[in-house]
């Protein structure tokens, strides 16, 4: 018998994890910073798109999280994997906006090479942020 409803993942957020029901298409945040993570979080479900967020590479690749994503928030320095680490472990690469609060031209170099669909410096417009990953997901 084939179960229609929400399908589940554990969000782990440092030593706290939860069940969370997700749609099929989600914008996935990965930053370490609680405030910055959260502040995100916001102003992309202020705009109607659903959000996994993680505060490290490893609990988004735990969690299975590039799977689900229509497009992906990363932070350069993370704990751990870096932003750039992960997204290159990553199979299939869904369209990246990478964030970071460096400003060596080497990293948006990288990031460039990478063909992130956005790069920006903290600290920066969460509407600027919002539209690009609107514009990513194809809603106004």
């Amino acid at each position: 018998m084939h179960q229609h409803g929400p399908r589940w993942v554990t969000v782990l957020l440092g030593e706290l994890a939860m069940p969370v029901a997700i749609s099929e298409r989600v914008a996935v945040v990965v930053e370490d910073d609680m405030a910055m993570r959260q502040a995100i979080e916001r102003v992309l479900n202020a705009r109607g798109i659903p959000v996994l967020a993680f505060d490290s590479a490893e609990s988004a690749i735990g969690a299975g999280a590039a799977s689900r994503a229509a497009c992906m928030v990363v932070d350069i320095k993370l704990p751990g994997l870096s932003g750039f680490e992960f997204y290159e472990a990553l199979g299939a690469r869904p369209p990246v906006i990478f964030i970071t609060a460096d400003d060596d031209p080497a990293v948006a170099e990288r990031a460039r090479r990478l063909g992130a669909a956005g790069f920006f410096h903290k600290p920066f417009s969460g509407r600027s942020l919002a539209d690009l990953v609107a514009s990513l997901w194809g809603t106004p």
